[in-house]
């Protein structure tokens, strides 16, 4: 746009000669602009707050989409809790599955894994082993080419000594070996008198195969010769071999029943629940019961986001409101009263087939009220029936998430997706439009400044050709005179 030319400085530095004001041009340009471009830009302006509560709308009800999807799970109204009487004695978890209900634990015996110490035999059967060496990394004290072999858990597993072979690098190989048990060097001297020995202890607890046995099914360690020399293990005397603890099972009983065990941890007594035994000689009360909390928040995280796109509907489609005429807001407004409202199918023989009977109910200015406590009150008494009519494909949480989704919310094919694309062809054409009438604007103002341009210049000449003939007229008169 040429801005100049309805500046009159740049023209006219004592003013326009017809008298008429300096911005004429710009005056005339905005009434027609005001006339051509503003109703457009108005219309553009109402398209983009339209489509922006479209948008509004639409995280409304992917929010309320989300919250029923959250309580569309039998989890929420199913969830247990547990509680033990004494945590440091038996600790308990749930399921599910669990049985509400009180259970009586007494524990008579822990499960205990198999610990077995291979040291130097002090001649004592009966003082066990004292002994050890005196330096668990000297290859001289292990002699080469013996054999040490034990069964754990069903299968066999067989290591060789070399030259090279420390108490250290045995406790090592066993270790790394997939075997189920852990090899260690400890010392049961003293720092002034060290005699390190090897302790090898079952991962697993129990007894059966979780034992550590030698050839004979005994538990220890089968020593032998590799070169069938009769040779011992180590070069300071005869190998030493005791129990140090014995693989056990747990011993417990529930409501009077009693059970064997070979792990702390027990899992098949009850139905979904979990047992975990810690001090043996323990009574403990297990109590399982329906965590209603549970499904309180979920109901009411749905009340919340209900009446939250509820009161945003209800604004929207006011009077002169950008949805006031919406058939889309006004459907989903339709169908989320509807849905409050009508029977949940599948319940005719159910104790409940209305929402209102568990308290959930919409007054008049279609707020949805949870009143928790006549909530609580039927699911104590019937949990499965209450379960109902939220949770499943024809549940109030179900319906609200498939309607939505396949209704309105789809990023494709929704609704609201559609009409924010024709929202926004209509913003395209709009823009189109304001355009065409802005070139037209200009090419208004480029005429109606040639237009004035040669108004005034008409003027000049015409005051010129006035001064001229006054100025003859004054002459004329002045010779007369003489």
């Amino acid at each position: 746009m040429n801005m100049s030319l309805g500046s009159v400085s740049l023209f006219y530095p004592g003013g326009r000669p017809s008298g008429l004001p300096e911005d004429i041009v710009q005056q005339l340009v905005d009434v027609k602009r005001k006339q051509i471009v503003d109703p457009l830009t108005r219309s553009l302006d109402a398209a983009k707050l339209e489509r922006d509560v479209y948008s509004q709308l639409n995280s409304q009800l992917v929010a309320l989409k989300q919250a029923a999807d959250r309580l569309n799970e039998s989890e929420v109204f199913r969830k247990q809790s547990v509680a033990s009487s004494d945590l440091g004695a038996v600790s308990a978890s749930v399921d599910r599955n669990a049985t509400e209900g009180s259970y009586r634990v007494e524990v008579q015996s822990l499960a205990r894994s198999h610990n077995h110490v291979l040291g130097v035999d002090d001649g004592d059967p009966d003082s066990g082993v004292t002994l050890g060496l005196d330096d668990p990394d000297d290859a001289g004290l292990i002699k080469a080419d013996m054999k040490i072999s034990f069964s754990h858990k069903g299968k066999e597993f067989n290591y060789f000594t070399d030259g090279e072979t420390t108490l250290s690098s045995l406790a090592g190989k066993i270790s790394n070996d997939d075997n189920g048990v852990t090899a260690n060097v400890v010392n049961i001297g003293t720092g002034e008198d060290p005699r390190y020995v090897l302790t090898i202890k079952s991962s697993s607890t129990g007894a059966g195969e979780n034992l550590i046995t030698d050839d004979d099914g005994v538990p220890g360690l089968s020593i032998t010769d590799a070169l069938d020399q009769g040779r011992e293990l180590f070069t300071v005397g005869a190998a030493g071999q005791e129990v140090a603890q014995s693989g056990e099972n747990a011993l417990f009983s529930v409501d009077g029943v009693q059970f064997e065990r070979g792990d702390n941890q027990v899992t098949d007594v009850v139905n979904g629940l979990s047992l975990e035994l810690h001090q043996a000689g323990s009574s403990v009360n297990i109590n399982v019961a329906f965590e209603l909390n549970s499904a309180v928040r979920a109901v009411s995280s749905l009340v919340n986001a209900y009446n939250q796109t509820n009161e945003f509907m209800s604004k929207s489609m006011e009077y002169k409101a950008p949805l006031a005429r919406s058939m889309v807001a006004r459907s989903a407004d339709s169908l989320l009263s509807r849905l409050i409202y009508e029977p949940i199918s599948g319940t005719l023989e159910e104790p409940y087939q209305y929402l209102h009977q568990v308290g959930l109910e919409l007054d008049r200015d279609g707020k949805l009220i949870f009143d928790e406590e006549k909530f609580l009150e039927e699911f104590e008494i019937n949990p499965r029936a209450v379960e109902k009519l939220f949770v499943g494909e024809h549940g109030l949480a179900g319906k609200i998430e498939n309607s939505l989704r396949q209704g309105f919310t789809d990023k494709d094919e929704g609704t609201i997706a559609s009409q924010m694309r024709i929202i926004g062809s209509r913003m395209d054409r709009i823009e189109q439009r304001i355009e065409r009438q802005e070139e037209r604007v200009e090419k208004y103002e480029i005429y109606t400044a040639k237009k004035f341009s040669q108004l005034e210049m008409a003027i000049t000449k015409y005051k010129s050709m006035q001064e001229q003939l006054e100025n003859w007229m004054d002459l004329d008169y002045r010779k007369k005179r003489r």
